[in-house]
């Protein structure tokens, strides 16, 4: 037999079968399926895998906008409550005011080189003082709840030389002071 012998047979077998009814309604529907699948589903279904990627990534940028946003508020409320000093002079006179309504007495206040941090500089001040220990404890306090940028780099205690009731303290304070506008 030849060839298109058998494919004519081939063909007349299969159009035999299709003249049953279910089986011609089963390869519509396999054919209509198929066809839908192939000519429309797949282009779609890459399309809806690059839109569902898209999508997750913009959830991602608005739960970063979002993180970013409570962070600017709590920086705003926080910047609110602290006030660095604008010059050297109001920084001394802050600390100065301290020891004023403390009963601390000052023996001797050095300031020391300013160093630079980002839009501000660092200032550090040594202090010699004398008195208690709830003295000392009070002016620390103080200086802890103040709303300007203070911190108690170093603490020294030791017994007074000349009364033995009080201690000596060595206090290293640094604190922020604005850049002046011009310096950069």
């Amino acid at each position: 037999m030849s060839d298109t012998s058998l494919n004519a047979g081939g063909l007349l077998g299969v159009l035999a079968h299709l003249r049953h009814p279910l089986k011609l309604r089963l390869a519509v529907s396999v054919s209509l399926v198929g066809a839908w699948y192939f000519g429309f589903y797949s282009s779609v279904s890459d399309q809806m895998t690059a839109t569902s990627a898209r999508i997750e990534i913009e959830h991602k940028r608005v739960t970063t906008a979002r993180e970013i946003d409570k962070l600017r508020k709590t920086i705003a409320t926080s910047q609110k409550s602290f006030k660095p000093a604008t010059n050297p002079n109001q920084l001394i006179q802050h600390i100065m005011d301290h020891l004023r309504h403390s009963p601390l007495k000052l023996g001797d206040l050095t300031p020391e080189k300013a160093k630079e941090l980002g839009g501000y500089d660092v200032l550090g001040f040594s202090l010699n003082l004398h008195g208690t220990f709830a003295d000392v404890v009070s002016f620390l306090e103080g200086i802890e709840n103040d709303v300007s940028l203070l911190r108690v780099d170093l603490l020294t205690i030791a017994p007074d030389a000349k009364d033995r009731s009080k201690l000596s303290i060595e206090l290293k304070i640094l604190g922020l002071v604005e850049k002046a506008s011009g310096s950069k």
